[in-house]
């Protein structure tokens, strides 16, 4: 990500380093959580007999582990040297970062509005459940506010931006189907049936896809790094 180059002043000093320290910011607080919450996963495993193997298995197949590390990554890119050139390229792009703050969004969302209730975390497990599903979000929600060049994004992106989230339906629906295991309950075809499981995940879908055309128009009509001086 980049300021636009016409800002001009102290406008573009002051969006600069706010989004160098958003970033910095978020990559410590998203990879604490994210190593921590492998740390849980895996003492879980054990009491389950289980060894790591398990426990990444486990933890890998969350939405929300896979979209905080992308966000992870996207913070690192933005604090990284300038050697690293093509990891910079690649995880600055306005498709990568789009694609995270959309997914991140509904990450905080479906906790929120569907899993909060559901169990009641206590001691480290709570902190880092605060870190995965409302910090990271809003960090990063602000980051790609501020960061993302106005106009960076067209109407043809919005496939594009649907492929994180049918690839990751697709990845635990198979994955689901072979072992039995579903990370969410929504989505668990032998609990809920397959019509339902599929249902919510096109319900889920279409806020996705809702989400990708509210993010584009915000690009395309005005933000902050649209600013003049």
């Amino acid at each position: 990500m980049r300021v636009d180059d016409t800002i001009g002043g102290n406008t573009g000093i002051r969006i600069f380093t706010a989004i160098k320290v958003i970033a910095l910011s978020g990559a410590l607080v998203t990879w604490l959580a994210l190593a921590a919450q492998l740390s849980l996963t895996t003492s879980f495993a054990h009491a389950q007999h289980r060894n790591f193997l398990y426990a990444v298995f486990l933890y890998s197949g969350y939405f929300t582990i896979l979209t905080n590390t992308l966000c992870a990554l996207i913070f690192t890119a933005q604090i990284t040297p300038c050697r690293w050139a093509i990891f910079n390229c690649f995880f600055q792009t306005p498709r990568i970062s789009t694609t995270a703050a959309i997914s991140i969004a509904i990450v905080g969302a479906i906790y929120f509005a569907l899993l909060r209730n559901e169990w009641h975390p206590t001691g480290w497990q709570l902190i880092v459940d605060i870190a995965l599903h409302y910090v990271t979000p809003i960090l990063f929600l602000v980051f790609w506010w501020l960061g993302t060049p106005a106009h960076a994004l067209s109407w043809r992106d919005v496939g594009w931006l649907l492929a994180y989230p049918m690839l990751y339906m697709t990845y635990i629906f198979l994955r689901g189907t072979l072992t039995q295991n579903y990370p969410y309950p929504f989505i668990d075809m032998d609990k809920i049936g397959a019509v339902s499981a599929l249902l919510n995940a096109a319900m889920i879908l279409f806020l996705y896809l809702a989400l990708a055309f509210l993010l584009i128009s915000l690009n395309r009509s005005f933000n902050l790094s649209n600013t003049r001086s």
